[in-house]
């Protein structure tokens, strides 16, 4: 395998064994809006090492140059594209001239790529938990590169997944009314603590 990068010059599209997963990835139901992403954080996701079978072509001096990539993982970049390739600068993850990947490599990768997709899902019952999680793992500086803010708000969830406020409210209050009750007796600095005499009572 051998590294390069994206530029205009190359033609770039969906390799023919990954076709398959691209299309079950353009029917896959999206609970996050992407246009409704902050362009910092889109931008990055969009830069993505993408992996795929390179072209080449004889050049002057019999040189091989490269001038078509055939992407198959990951595939969902593709869909958010501006133009008919990724942007300029991205890594790309090839074969070299001499050598070619195997079909069945291909597939599955292209397949894996495709059902990671289905692994990560957001489970819309727990869309408060996961702003508090934000808020309690994602450092101020990244919150700042990816969303130009310092914090995600409830605001900013409700736009990307289009949830009410009143949903993340009731989540919050179910979460609070599900949380059980801390037993003193199970600590057992609590137990140590205990007046244990028989007039204790």
């Amino acid at each position: 395998m051998t590294l390069s990068r994206a530029d205009p010059t190359l033609r770039f599209s969906i390799h023919p064994l990954a076709h398959a997963a691209y299309q079950w990835i353009l029917t896959y139901p999206r609970l996050v809006s992407w246009k409704n992403l902050p362009s910092g954080l889109t931008s990055q996701l969009l830069r993505q090492p993408l992996q795929g079978v390179m072209f080449y072509q004889q050049g002057k001096n019999r040189k091989m140059r490269p001038t078509e990539f055939l992407l198959f993982a990951p595939l969902w970049p593709a869909l958010y594209w501006e133009a008919p390739y990724p942007p300029e600068g991205t890594l790309l993850i090839h074969n070299t001239p001499s050598h070619v990947s195997n079909d069945a490599d291909i597939e599955q990768q292209a397949w894996a790529s495709a059902l990671s997709l289905l692994v990560m899902s957001i489970d819309s019952r727990e869309l408060a938990a996961l702003r508090e999680s934000f808020q309690a793992q994602l450092p101020r500086h990244m919150a700042q590169y990816f969303f130009d803010k310092s914090q995600v708000s409830d605001a900013d969830l409700c736009l990307w997944t289009g949830c009410s406020r009143g949903t993340l409210v009731q989540q919050r209050r179910r979460a609070v009314s599900n949380t059980p009750v801390a037993n003193p007796l199970a600590d057992p600095i609590a137990l140590l603590d205990t007046d244990w005499s028989p007039d204790h009572g």
